[in-house]
């Protein structure tokens, strides 16, 4: 196990001053293990869990369980999320409508938290500039199943040209990863000011280039999972001088009864929070709300001029025969728009549109939901997951063992055949992805790529 770094080990001792030693403890002993619920999918609480009290829907765990072996993980029904982050949780004031901007969003937490808050008519833009971490981005957005979502991989820069679009924006910086020291051990030895000083500046950068697409009234939530000042609330201090005339501290009062430790910026009390694993259950973690001065105005984004004239946010017409007979058998009624890309066909509801067609890569747009071919459109596995499928497709709950050997991709043998079709494989109620019935057999269409490729004892 790497030991911690010196230099670090005097810097929390000259911070945290009585609270040093029981602090120090508490980074030698366990990490705690959390999960929270997606709340569109309907799983129920796992065994021997109890509540995350600033969170609805999330729960400790007793242990750590392999997730692998679990068909529920597999299903998006939960997501594994360290429980000091969900104190995002208590920064959210959503309203209908609004247009969200996650700026780091690998791998998802933050970002299926903010899925499944949401309300009625509002976008999530997830995006993550590296290209491996936004690949995994895309794929934990898709079990999460929520269609109002788009993941980019675009550098943070490319958001400025958007000037007020976004009500908020999630800044979740790269940090040095202090606060995971406990968690990640091989971190410790990556540790260096140099890494502090290099991570801050960064960060700095970030915040600038975003900062023009947060709209009047605008919530500007910023976050690390580190311990240091310089990262944390030297960066707030640093922006309320460069953006003080449009930019003020919106302080959420009373996570002092969950442990976390108000911090005060700029002379104001309670302006932000860290987390200290000797206090609060979970990781290092800090958190600051801002707010853009003006009022929340819905539709009063501001495109620049040049993409204007060019931006046509209209899908492109369904092509593809069958495409109506598609929709009406596999998706559930509401104000859906298609998009035929290729070979593939997309569903998308009506928020997406709001988002510019050009000047960003998207890895995800909505719910990539079938592939037409010459005889109609088989469904994807996307759509198995997301939560605008239809309740009445047909569907196979499938035993644990069952389940289990689905997603090793298979064959699964049944007594009594469904009839020829495609067929929902479900778990505990929740769908796993797709069988198809075949003159009495069912081929597994569970993907590839994404098949358990560990072996299970008894399988």
């Amino acid at each position: 196990m790497e030991a911690f770094p010196p230099e670090f080990l005097k810097r929390m001792r000259e911070l945290l001053g009585a609270q040093y030693a029981p602090f120090l403890q508490a980074m030698k002993g366990e990490a705690v293990v959390s999960v929270r619920l997606n709340p569109q999918k309907g799983a129920h609480p796992p065994a021997g869990a109890t509540p995350v009290p600033w969170c609805e829907g999330a729960y400790f765990l007793p242990e750590r369980p392999d997730f692998v072996f679990d068909p529920l993980f597999h299903a998006g029904a939960y997501y594994v999320q360290e429980a000091a982050s969900m104190l995002l949780n208590q920064m959210l004031e959503l309203q209908p409508g609004m247009n969200l901007l996650d700026v780091c969003a690998a791998p998802g937490g933050k970002s299926t938290l903010l899925a499944g808050r949401m309300q009625a008519g509002s976008l999530l833009v997830a995006n993550e500039v590296i290209q491996t971490r936004a690949g995994i981005l895309a794929e934990n957005l898709s079990r999460w199943g929520n269609p109002n979502c788009i993941v980019t991989q675009n550098d943070p820069a490319n958001f400025g040209v958007l000037s007020g679009f976004f009500d908020l924006i999630l800044v979740d910086a790269p940090c040095s990863g202090e606060g995971m020291f406990r968690k990640e051990t091989a971190s410790r030895g990556q540790w260096s000011l140099q890494q502090v000083q290099h991570c801050a500046l960064r960060q700095k950068r970030i915040l600038a280039d975003v900062m023009p697409a947060l709209a009047p009234g605008g919530q500007l939530i910023y976050s690390t999972c580190t311990f240091s000042q310089e990262e944390n609330e030297h960066i707030i201090v640093w922006l309320l001088e460069e953006f003080g005339h449009e930019l003020e501290l919106d302080p959420v009062l009373g996570l002092e009864e969950y442990g976390a430790m108000p911090v005060t910026v700029a002379g104001v009390a309670s302006a932000a929070y860290s987390c200290y694993p000797h206090a609060f259950r979970g990781e290092g973690f800090f958190i600051c709300r801002l707010r853009k001065k003006g009022a929340f105005e819905p539709e009063k984004a501001i495109l620049p001029a040049s993409k204007k004239k060019k931006r046509n946010n209209k899908p492109s017409p369904v092509r593809a025969p069958g495409s109506r007979e598609f929709l009406q058998r596999y998706i559930a009624p509401g104000e859906w728009h298609t998009e035929l890309k290729g070979d593939h066909l997309f569903v998308l509801p009506k928020a997406l549109s709001r988002f510019p067609t050009e000047g960003f890569r998207r890895l995800k747009t909505g719910i990539l939901a079938g592939k037409p071919h010459r005889k109609g459109i088989n469904p994807h596995h996307e759509l198995a997951l997301s939560t605008c499928i239809r309740q009445d497709v047909p569907a196979l709950e499938l035993s644990e063992a069952q389940a289990l050997k689905y997603l090793k991709r298979e064959p699964l043998e049944i007594s009594s055949p469904p009839a020829n079709g495609w067929i929902l494989a479900r778990y505990q109620g929740i769908n796993l992805g797709w069988l198809k019935a075949v003159q009495g057999r069912l081929k597994n269409h569970f993907p590839t790529n994404w098949r358990i490729r560990k072996s299970i004892a008894g399988l």
